[in-house]
């Protein structure tokens, strides 16, 4: 089973994720990619394997672009992005105009997870998480 993202908030959402990448480094092997368009009622698979044999711990952020809710970390999880699409290392900071409080998701050893993006308001269920701020309005991405 993957880790798949599921989306029924209402409104497209926009992922963007930090993954472990053996292409990166030497000594900061981690990969930043987004955005990913998840339209609401749609899923997105982050990674289509089981996740047991992956480095345990990946982060992510997501947003509704002209609304203003997210779901964010809340410690000390600022990455330097795009508002444009981006697919670079860690340590690469070329194009990056933003920087956002990425949230960590460990695997825990699970083989497969599903993350559900719920909206403000919406009853959470056992095993789903929301967390919701308001940010300004950002472009589109390419836009």
């Amino acid at each position: 089973m993957p880790l798949v993202l599921q989306n029924p908030s209402g409104q497209t959402v926009y992922l963007a994720v930090l993954v472990h990448s053996v292409g990166c480094g030497p000594t900061n092997r981690w990969r930043k990619v987004g955005w990913y368009a998840i339209p609401n009622g749609r899923s997105f698979t982050v990674i289509r394997d089981d996740l047991r044999p992956f480095v345990q711990l990946m982060a992510w952020f997501a947003s509704w672009w002209q609304d203003g809710p997210s779901w964010h970390g809340t410690g000390n999880q600022w990455y330097r992005v795009s508002n444009g699409i981006f697919d670079q290392c860690y340590d690469d900071n070329t194009n990056c105009d933003a920087q956002y409080n990425f949230q960590n998701l460990n695997f825990n050893q699970s083989y497969g997870i599903t993350v559900t993006l719920l909206a403000p308001g919406q009853q959470e269920q056992p095993g789903q998480f929301q967390v919701a701020t308001v940010l300004p309005p950002r472009r589109r991405p390419g836009g």
